[in-house]
């Protein structure tokens, strides 16, 4: 089940999506942060399993691995509906050489072989000979590519200084469409409507929830008259 991560100021009397273009990016670079943030937690744990530090755990380490690979392609998916913004050519102009062919790697990791089974992926069917007293016969086998061992001790902590890199140039692109987003919703043609609307519907007033509550409304008046 997902499960939906949100940030209300505690003491509001109520909230309201805000879906501009303003709105768009801030919630955009928002999503980054907290990916970026979840990348760095599943290679701390990758680490500690490979370094000894933990018991390995080759099931928790391929759910890392793969997390962890899923989640930084999803930062730079530009044409994702869900979230209307992306890191790109500025982000990853911060790179060194080697960060860089890393980076290339971890998206060729996830199109090639996580998210689908491209024709670098080792999904083969493989015939084994047998032989005993003098007859032979095959029987079929397979060979699957799992992410357990994936990553070695020096790509993890090339991968961490990437991280690294992208969190604080997300973070402060983040903060600087929120100071914009600020700005943008003190004015009255944005904020007076809104206001409005959340005297009548509270939290979380969608569409459906504001126009039942002003159908309510219109109907009490209608009574009282």
């Amino acid at each position: 089940m997902m499960r939906i991560v949100q940030s209300i100021a505690i003491g509001a009397i109520g909230s309201e999506y805000f879906d501009d273009r303003v709105g768009k990016r801030y919630a955009a670079f928002e999503g980054i942060v907290y990916d970026l943030g979840q990348i760095a937690a599943c290679l701390d744990r990758i680490e500690a399993m490979l370094t000894g530090e933990v018991a390995r755990d080759d099931l928790a380490l391929a759910a890392y691995t793969w997390l962890a690979v899923m989640m930084y392609a999803r930062c730079f998916d530009g044409s994702a509906e869900g979230r209307q913004g992306a890191l790109g050519d500025k982000a990853t102009r911060l790179l060194s050489a080697d960060e860089a062919q890393l980076h290339a790697g971890l998206l060729d990791l996830r199109n090639e072989r996580f998210a689908h089974a491209g024709p670098d992926a080792r999904h083969r069917c493989v015939l084994a000979m047998f032989e005993r007293d003098g007859a032979q016969w095959l029987a079929p086998g397979f060979e699957i590519e799992t992410p357990t061992g994936m990553f070695d001790d020096e790509q993890v902590a090339l991968m961490q200084r990437i991280v690294r890199k992208l969190l604080e140039y997300a973070a402060t692109e983040r903060d600087a469409v929120r100071r914009s987003l600020e700005e943008r919703i003190q004015s009255p043609e944005i904020a007076t409507p809104i206001h409005e609307r959340i005297a009548i519907t509270g939290r979380q007033a969608t569409p459906e929830a504001q126009a039942l509550a002003i159908l309510a409304k219109i109907a009490g008046r209608m009574d009282r008259g």
